[in-house]
């Protein structure tokens, strides 16, 4: 288990983890390489995980209003993994999504497919928009 935090909470949480001696990752990048389930609470990083093709948890407090839909997270992507409303639940989903892997495939790639429509193409297109705006402002001269 390795764990990660927001920047601005990172002090707190790192001294939390070393504690507990849990390995605590500050670069996100690296996270996404090693991790092999990612649980997540309200972080825009869940989504960028789902880029890797593994798995996520998303963890739900009380408080959330499932009946108002805030976005992404709350709650039009929210089905790319098991979610978890109740601490005592966390253990069986993170075993089940490591034992099936596969759950919420189609669920993460359409997320993906939305979220990220330029993956993997963006710097070709920002090549080509360049160039585009280069030619268009030699022409105008």
């Amino acid at each position: 288990m390795v764990a990660h935090a927001h920047p601005r909470g990172k002090p707190i949480m790192r001294a939390f983890y070393n504690h507990h001696i849990i390995r605590f990752i500050d670069d996100f990048e690296e996270v996404m390489e090693v991790a092999d389930v990612y649980v997540n609470d309200c972080s825009s990083t869940a989504f960028e995980f789902l880029v890797t093709g593994k798995p996520v948890v998303l963890l739900n407090i009380p408080t959330f209003r499932k009946n108002v839909d805030f976005g992404a997270r709350f709650w039009r992507y929210a089905d790319v993994g098991i979610q978890v409303d109740r601490p005592k639940d966390l253990l069986g989903a993170v075993l089940k999504t490591m034992w099936e892997p596969n759950s919420h495939k189609q669920e993460r790639k359409k997320a993906v497919h939305d979220l990220f429509p330029y993956l993997g193409t963006s710097a070709d297109r920002a090549a080509a928009t360049i160039i585009d705006h280069i030619f268009n402002l030699e022409e105008s001269k």
